[in-house]
């Protein structure tokens, strides 16, 4: 080798110093002809790359056109044949690339015998920008307040409320897109619907809206609440930091049972002035199922007179919502309800109130039929409520309908990933992207809920206030007969700066 001639040249004593350079000129004019062989190498291959590229472009294209100008079984035919030969042509230009690969081989084998010290600033320089480059990736994501934690109301496991857990390790959230905005939560609401997402409710649907979570579990619950606007995107224009507003969440987004939550600005509005922030937080889910079905069902909207409305369980959440909108557009309002909330349903002015197991009145309802009636709680069938119906009365339901796909199978999941996708573009262009399956949770819909609020048409109804540790409690009585109006979680928080 020429390490070997080289010190055979420097044997001399007197020619030590001069030897030693000539050693290392020898050293540096080798290693530079082999960088510039292997550069020439690298381009050649990268060349051969840009020309297959441009190659299979070209042949797809004309592979499209070709297809395009055939019957349907001519095209499955001929598209079959084309791709295996894309494929053999593709794979025999990467052969050709790298047909002679043992004089890349020889470049890098005399690289290696190249003495340690002369390697050592280039791999001192790969490992300190390797070093830099690891730190970046993992704090890309970070929140922009490193280190925060925050308490949120988790679902560990799809096992119900028995899973149910408040933990005080949770991360607070960063913005990752310009329009999205983080809100300090004051008071945040429990729903019907949370308990369903417990059991692995819309577990399909969270999956692929979210794709960016690291893991499904855990899920946080909550579907509405009121707070401060702490953070903004650069693309927010309709909110500052300091601004007091509410917000509902779809069941298929991360809830809101936490002290600082993200959310869009298109789904956010500013609160009514006139309610604090546990009143306020009763009202956007809820408001919104009640607002979307009642503009379906005619109410919202109907100039006309003796209108009749038969309304199940008045004092459900969305029952007490809907109670308010039919009287504020002048509907004959009917409710049922259980003896213990007869005075709060009279209370909300209704006409008429019948409460359950009072046959009699049961038995008249059959008699006296109704324009719309509104089933908020379930356990009554959708051919008992078409019996109480006029000819051409609507049967309205906010139950949360069952979802087949959250077990559907591999292939099944795939095409509803398709339909998906199909339904998520046709919102974008057609209509409104916060919709979904007629109920509609914009901030469009808040600031109409706003407007009645102030006009006095609508009243929130608080019936229990809890503390985060005991959300499953408020859970429970949300579930239970003993439930009027709303059940609500209030969190005690400090300014995101000051934790």
């Amino acid at each position: 080798m020429f390490f070997t001639s080289a010190k055979f040249l420097v044997a001399g004593n007197n020619g030590n110093v001069d030897g030693l350079k000539f050693e290392m000129d020898e050293i540096y004019f080798h290693i530079s002809r082999h960088f510039e062989n292997l550069q020439i190498c690298l381009t050649s291959c990268l060349q051969q790359g840009r020309h297959l590229a441009v190659s299979v472009h070209d042949e797809l294209a004309l592979h499209v056109q070709h297809l395009c100008s055939h019957s349907w079984g001519e095209q499955v035919n001929n598209a079959f044949r084309n791709f295996i030969t894309l494929i053999r042509g593709a794979i025999q230009q990467c052969s050709t690339v790298f047909a002679h690969p043992n004089q890349m081989y020889s470049q890098l084998a005399e690289l290696a015998t190249v003495e340690m010290p002369v390697l050592y600033p280039g791999g001192a320089g790969f490992v300190i920008g390797a070093v830099v480059g690891l730190f970046l990736g993992l704090s890309w994501n970070h929140s922009t307040v490193p280190g925060q934690r925050m308490k949120a109301v988790v679902c560990m496991a799809y096992d119900g409320l028995d899973a149910l857990s408040c933990v005080e390790d949770a991360v607070v959230p960063a913005l990752t897109k310009p329009q999205q905005i983080l809100i300090q939560v004051k008071s945040a609401s429990v729903d019907i619907t949370d308990i369903k997402i417990s059991c692995g409710y819309g577990r399909f649907l969270r999956k692929y809206f979210n794709p960016s979570g690291r893991n499904e579990l855990p899920i946080t619950l909550g579907r509405d609440c009121a707070g401060i606007v702490v953070e903004i995107g650069p693309s927010v224009t309709k909110f500052e930091i300091g601004d007091k507003v509410w917000v509902a969440l779809p069941f298929w987004s991360s809830g809101s049972l936490a002290e600082y939550i993200i959310a869009t600005e298109s789904m956010v509005s500013k609160k009514p002035e006139s309610i604090d922030f546990d009143a306020a937080s009763t009202l956007p889910y809820s408001g919104c199922l009640a607002y979307s079905v009642c503009l379906r069902a005619g109410i919202i909207g109907n100039n006309e007179k003796n209108k009749r409305v038969l309304i199940y369980s008045g004092v459900s959440p969305v029952g007490c919502i809907a109670c308010q909108l039919a009287k504020f557009y002048d509907w004959e309002v009917i409710v049922t309800c259980s003896s213990r909330a007869e005075p709060f349903a009279r209370a909300l002015k209704t006409d008429q109130v019948i409460v359950y197991g009072n046959i009699e009145m049961e038995n008249k309802l059959l008699q006296d039929r109704f324009d719309v009636v509104l089933n908020t709680v379930g356990g009554v069938s959708h051919e008992a409520c078409l019996k109480l119906c006029k000819p051409g009365g609507v049967v309205v339901s906010t139950v949360p309908d069952h979802i087949f796909n959250d077990n559907y199978s591999f292939p099944l999941s795939l095409f509803q990933v398709v339909f998906l996708r199909l339904k998520c573009l046709l919102k974008r262009v057609f209509g409104n992207v916060n919709e979904w399956d007629g109920y509609d949770f914009s901030g469009e819909t808040l600031d109409k809920l706003k407007d009645l609020v102030e006009k006095g048409g609508l009243q929130p109804i608080v019936d229990k206030i809890y503390n985060p540790e005991d959300a499953v409690r408020a859970l429970q009585h949300c579930d239970s007969l003993d439930a009027i109006g709303k059940t609500i979680v209030r969190f005690r928080n400090k300014t995101l700066y000051d934790r």
